[in-house]
Protein backbone atom coordinates (compact mmCIF):
# COMPACT_ATOMS: atom_id res chain seq x y z
CA UNK A 1 0.00 0.00 0.00
CA UNK A 2 0.98 3.70 -0.69
CA UNK A 3 -0.20 6.35 1.77
CA UNK A 4 1.85 8.73 0.08
CA UNK A 5 0.76 11.82 -1.98
CA UNK A 6 -0.88 15.12 -2.16
CA UNK A 7 -3.71 16.67 -0.44
CA UNK A 8 -5.90 13.81 -1.37
CA UNK A 9 -5.66 10.57 -3.42
CA UNK A 10 -7.02 7.38 -3.59
CA UNK A 11 -4.78 4.34 -2.46
CA UNK A 12 -5.39 0.67 -3.57
CA UNK A 13 -5.84 -1.47 -0.85
CA UNK A 14 -6.92 -5.39 -1.32
CA UNK A 15 -10.49 -4.70 -0.56
CA UNK A 16 -10.95 -1.78 -2.86
CA UNK A 17 -9.68 1.91 -2.29
CA UNK A 18 -8.78 3.60 0.74
CA UNK A 19 -9.55 7.04 1.16
CA UNK A 20 -6.05 9.42 2.58
CA UNK A 21 -6.08 13.01 3.07
CA UNK A 22 -3.38 15.22 4.19
CA UNK A 23 -4.52 17.72 6.47
CA UNK A 24 -4.97 20.82 5.05
CA UNK A 25 -2.01 22.99 6.44
CA UNK A 26 -0.12 20.70 8.36
CA UNK A 27 3.67 20.94 8.60
CA UNK A 28 3.70 17.37 9.67
CA UNK A 29 2.01 16.18 6.63
CA UNK A 30 -0.23 14.01 8.92
CA UNK A 31 -2.28 11.61 7.16
CA UNK A 32 -5.94 10.29 7.78
CA UNK A 33 -7.61 7.91 7.28
CA UNK A 34 -10.82 7.81 7.61
CA UNK A 35 -11.47 4.01 7.90
CA UNK A 36 -9.12 3.40 10.48
CA UNK A 37 -10.93 6.31 11.87
CA UNK A 38 -14.02 4.93 12.30
CA UNK A 39 -12.25 1.49 13.53
CA UNK A 40 -10.57 3.67 16.06
CA UNK A 41 -14.04 5.19 16.87
CA UNK A 42 -15.41 1.72 17.03
CA UNK A 43 -12.89 0.26 19.51
CA UNK A 44 -13.40 3.38 21.84
CA UNK A 45 -17.19 3.12 21.84
CA UNK A 46 -16.47 -0.79 22.83
CA UNK A 47 -14.23 0.38 25.31
CA UNK A 48 -16.68 2.88 26.96
CA UNK A 49 -19.33 0.61 26.93
CA UNK A 50 -17.85 -2.27 28.90
CA UNK A 51 -16.89 0.05 31.54
CA UNK A 52 -19.71 1.49 31.49
CA UNK A 53 -22.19 -1.42 31.50
CA UNK A 54 -22.88 -3.41 35.14
CA UNK A 55 -24.70 -6.02 33.58
CA UNK A 56 -25.73 -7.07 37.65
CA UNK A 57 -28.81 -8.92 37.35
CA UNK A 58 -29.92 -10.13 33.87
CA UNK A 59 -33.94 -10.70 33.79
CA UNK A 60 -34.33 -10.22 30.44
CA UNK A 61 -33.00 -10.98 26.78
CA UNK A 62 -32.31 -7.44 26.54
CA UNK A 63 -30.07 -7.17 29.27
CA UNK A 64 -28.52 -10.44 28.39
CA UNK A 65 -27.81 -9.39 24.50
CA UNK A 66 -26.46 -6.09 26.52
CA UNK A 67 -24.35 -7.61 28.85
CA UNK A 68 -22.91 -10.06 26.04
CA UNK A 69 -21.87 -6.76 23.43
CA UNK A 70 -20.38 -5.16 26.50
CA UNK A 71 -18.27 -8.51 27.27
CA UNK A 72 -16.89 -7.89 23.49
CA UNK A 73 -16.13 -4.13 23.98
CA UNK A 74 -12.45 -5.52 25.88
CA UNK A 75 -11.37 -6.24 22.65
CA UNK A 76 -11.55 -2.87 21.62
CA UNK A 77 -8.39 -1.83 23.41
CA UNK A 78 -6.50 -4.53 21.43
CA UNK A 79 -8.27 -3.35 18.32
CA UNK A 80 -7.14 0.47 19.52
CA UNK A 81 -3.45 -0.90 20.47
CA UNK A 82 -3.22 -1.95 16.93
CA UNK A 83 -4.66 0.88 14.74
CA UNK A 84 -2.17 3.53 17.41
CA UNK A 85 0.79 1.37 15.99
CA UNK A 86 -0.39 1.69 12.29
CA UNK A 87 -1.03 5.61 12.89
CA UNK A 88 2.22 6.15 14.38
CA UNK A 89 4.01 4.44 11.79
CA UNK A 90 1.83 5.45 8.48
CA UNK A 91 4.10 8.87 8.28
CA UNK A 92 7.38 6.66 7.76
CA UNK A 93 5.79 4.06 5.15
CA UNK A 94 5.86 4.54 1.47
CA UNK A 95 8.32 5.59 -0.92
CA UNK A 96 8.34 9.16 0.48
CA UNK A 97 7.79 8.22 3.95
CA UNK A 98 10.05 10.12 6.32
CA UNK A 99 13.60 8.86 7.70
CA UNK A 100 12.85 6.96 11.50
CA UNK A 101 13.30 9.09 14.13
CA UNK A 102 16.19 8.13 17.01
CA UNK A 103 14.38 6.92 20.30
CA UNK A 104 15.11 9.99 22.53
CA UNK A 105 13.84 12.27 20.05
CA UNK A 106 10.82 9.92 19.31
CA UNK A 107 10.36 9.89 23.42
CA UNK A 108 10.82 13.77 23.99
CA UNK A 109 8.25 14.86 21.13
CA UNK A 110 5.97 12.18 22.90
CA UNK A 111 6.57 13.22 26.13
CA UNK A 112 6.01 17.12 25.23
CA UNK A 113 3.05 16.55 23.70
CA UNK A 114 1.01 14.09 26.77
CA UNK A 115 2.65 15.55 30.01
CA UNK A 116 1.60 19.12 29.55
CA UNK A 117 -2.16 18.48 29.09
CA UNK A 118 -2.35 15.50 31.42
CA UNK A 119 -0.56 17.75 34.31
CA UNK A 120 -2.57 20.74 33.56
CA UNK A 121 -5.88 18.02 33.72
CA UNK A 122 -4.57 16.79 36.90
CA UNK A 123 -4.20 19.93 38.29
CA UNK A 124 -7.85 21.54 37.56
CA UNK A 125 -9.27 18.36 38.62
CA UNK A 126 -7.77 18.70 41.98
CA UNK A 127 -8.36 22.33 42.50
CA UNK A 128 -12.02 21.39 40.90
CA UNK A 129 -12.07 18.57 43.75
CA UNK A 130 -11.05 20.61 46.11
CA UNK A 131 -13.57 23.55 45.48
CA UNK A 132 -16.52 20.85 45.60
CA UNK A 133 -15.75 18.39 48.35
CA UNK A 134 -14.20 20.85 50.48
CA UNK A 135 -11.83 19.07 52.79
CA UNK A 136 -11.86 19.14 56.64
Amino acid sequence: MNFTGSNSELCKASSGTLRTERAQGSTTGRINVSQIDLLRVLAMAGIFIHHLWRGGGESGIIELGISKIAYLGQFGVIIFNFITGFVLALPYLGREGRSTPRYLELMQRRFLRIVPTYLLSLLLFTVLNILIFRPP
